[in-house]
């Protein structure tokens, strides 16, 4: 395997490495905005 090839690889490796990351905040923004709107929704209702 050449300096390119080995580089290549390593960009690949990097490049999933942040597609990862990009799902997994994505996913960890969705649960907070759930959660943050089931709280509002709960505290508005204990207060009626």
């Amino acid at each position: 395997m050449g300096f390119f090839d080995k580089f290549k690889d390593f960009q690949n490796q990097i490049s999933e490495i942040e597609n990862s990351i990009y799902t997994n905040k994505k996913d960890f923004l969705e649960i907070y905005e759930r959660t943050f709107n089931w709280k509002r929704k709960y505290l508005k209702e204990l207060k009626n």
